[in-house]
C-alpha cells in the first residue's frame, strides 16, 4: 500500500478510532492495530492479543475491576475532550479546536494530559 493510500484509509477509520470511541476494553489500540495490518498486509493480529481484554473481565477479578477501568476510561475520555490532534499534509498538528502547531506542540499537549509517549504524526 502507497503512504497515500495509508492516510486515505486512516481517514475512513477516524470515526471508529478516535478518543470519544477509544474504550480501554472493548475500542482500543489492539483494535486499531488489527484494522490497521488488514488493510494494509490481508491478516489479523494474533487472536489472543485481541481476547485479552475478555480474558481479564472473564477473570474472578474481572466483575470488581471493571467499574474502576470504565471510571478510568471516561476520565482519560472528558480530559481530552478538544484536544484531539488531526494529522496535516504539512506536519503540523492541528488540535480540533483549530490551533496549529509543531510536533513538539503536540507533544506538550500530550504531557498536559498525562500521556508520556511523543506522538507521532504522518504527513502525505
Amino acid at each position: 500500500q502507497s503512504e497515500h493510500s495509508f492516510m486515505q484509509f486512516l481517514s475512513s477509520i477516524q470515526s471508529q478510532f478516535n478518543v470519544n470511541t477509544y474504550h480501554v476494553l472493548d475500542n482500543n489500540c489492539n483494535n486499531f492495530t488489527n484494522t490497521c495490518a488488514m488493510f494494509l498486509v490481508n491478516t489479523t493480529i494474533p487472536q489472543y492479543i485481541l481476547d485479552l481484554p475478555n480474558e481479564a473481565m472473564n477473570s474472578p477479578m474481572g466483575p470488581m475491576i471493571r467499574p474502576m477501568i470504565e471510571s478510568m476510561s471516561n476520565q482519560i475520555r472528558d480530559a481530552s475532550a478538544g484536544h484531539e490532534l488531526v494529522h496535516t499534509k504539512a506536519n503540523k498538528s492541528v488540535a480540533s479546536n483549530g490551533v496549529h502547531g509543531s510536533v513538539d506542540d503536540a507533544y506538550r499537549l500530550f504531557k498536559e494530559l498525562g500521556i508520556s509517549s511523543k506522538p507521532i504524526l504522518i504527513s502525505s
